[in-house]
């Protein structure tokens, strides 16, 4: 993985001409895990070769410094990460040498640099010859800055996704959204790679709460997080959890919207579109944040418990944002009595002769309280067979392929390849 960002420069004046004086870089979060850096466990190399900056935790008994025949430079020697408080935050910035700075060349107007994730390393580059934008199929201009780059096959590209938008409404709380939310998300990525299908995916939420996390982990194993969904609306970054591999959630800090932050969500889903091939909205009931999640989602999909007020609920959602939009409609905690049988009939025969999906209910099992519980998703627990594996919990076999069903289809009609720049733009089909 490759982050492009901009180096801290500070100048000052000498014999009238400005030089450089110091230079920084911020180091974010995934950069930090990767590294696993703390605070107090802040020590690191660097090692300095070919306009190369290699980064490790730890220290060197030895450091070493000479200058090439050709003028460049090469060094290994001992840093520390250090913690600076920046307003609220406290940011982790790493000191440059200032001999890398001046062999980059690096500008106030050019301070492009790369970072590169490798196992437990980071090498940092000049970003030169940066390819700056590349134009879409349609003949649009993206900013290579909000495209991910990868080294594929020892060629690097820029890639664009072209992400779909899903939010899971209700019409009240209890129904099991959070839960339908976790496990179609969690489940996609399984899916896509048992297919070996490079699928990202994205959940937000209108829920301070953040009941997300707690189905993802135990209790106690929460990751911290500060700047969440606000901050990435009107700032442009914050905090990013990892839920599961490939599966990302930006928690929400708390529950008032400003009109600022009204006016940039359409902005933030652009780009976000980008990053991600879907995006699952974790919708709060009777939130007046709700309507613009909707206007800015390409599909809905309604969880439902068996009762006559969520399935009449259900209905007039359908009649209020159109039926071309409701991609399905899921029963969620069903009891297999009479009543909820024929709720879930008269659902069917409301729907008939449209392309919404009505997939087998999910039953209210206490095996999914347990589940819930532990911060575990029904796709975590499995063993390794000859044929690949299976999963352990057989009573959540109809479970899983009731989410199965809804995946598949989400998959076969709504996922879009991403599509691949090469370094001189051009797109590789």
């Amino acid at each position: 993985m490759i982050v492009r960002k901009n180096a801290i420069l500070i100048f000052k004046k000498r014999n009238k001409e400005e030089v450089l004086n110091s230079m920084k870089i911020t180091l974010d979060k995934q950069m930090i895990e990767n590294l696993k850096l703390t605070p107090e466990e802040n020590l690191v190399i660097l090692s300095y070769k070919e306009k190369k900056l290699k980064i490790t935790k730890g220290t060197v008994e030895r450091e070493e410094s000479f200058k090439n025949i050709d003028g460049t430079i090469e060094f290994i020697k001992n840093s520390q990460v250090n913690w600076e408080k920046n307003s609220n935050y406290l940011t982790p910035k790493l000191n440059i040498p200032l001999g890398i700075g001046n062999e980059w060349k690096l500008t106030k107007e050019d301070r492009g640099i790369e970072v590169e994730l490798q196992e437990d390393t980071l090498i940092i580059r000049r970003k030169e010859n940066m390819l700056e934008y590349v134009k879409d199929k349609d003949g649009k201009e993206i900013s290579t800055i909000l495209l991910e780059s990868k080294i594929i096959e020892g060629k690097k590209f820029f890639i664009k996704r072209n992400g779909k938008v899903f939010t899971i409404k209700v019409g009240k709380g209890g129904i099991g959204k959070s839960f339908i939310t976790t496990q179609l998300a969690t489940g996609l990525a399984e899916l896509a790679k048992i297919n070996n299908q490079d699928i990202k995916i994205l959940v937000i939420t209108s829920d301070p709460q953040n009941d997300i996390l707690g189905m993802c982990f135990k209790d106690g194993e929460i990751p911290p997080y500060k700047g969440g969904l606000k901050a990435w609306v009107s700032k442009g970054n914050g905090d990013i959890v990892k839920l599961r591999e490939n599966v990302d959630f930006i928690p929400l800090e708390e529950a008032t919207f400003s009109t600022t932050f009204i006016k940039r969500l359409p902005e933030f889903f652009k780009k976000m579109r980008m990053k991600y091939d879907y995006i699952l909205i974790d919708s709060m009931p009777m939130m007046a944040i709700d309507k613009h999640f909707h206007h800015n989602s390409d599909k809905v999909i309604l969880p439902i418990n068996g009762d006559k007020f969520t399935v009449n609920g259900a209905i007039k959602v359908i009649q209020e944002i159109g039926i071309d939009k409701v991609f399905a409609v899921v029963f969620n905690k069903f009891e297999n009595t009479t009543g909820q049988k024929n709720y879930y009939e008269q659902m069917k025969k409301n729907i008939e002769g449209t392309n919404v999906l009505l997939p087998k209910p999910i039953k209210n099992l206490v095996h999914i309280y347990k589940l819930n519980e532990s911060g575990k998703t029904i796709w975590d627990s499995k063993k390794k067979i000859d044929e690949g594996f299976e999963y352990l919990n057989k009573n959540l076999d109809e479970t899983r392929e009731s989410f199965i069903e809804i995946i598949v289809k989400m998959i076969q009609e709504t996922y879009d390849s991403p599509t691949l720049f090469d370094e001189q733009g051009g797109i590789n089909e």
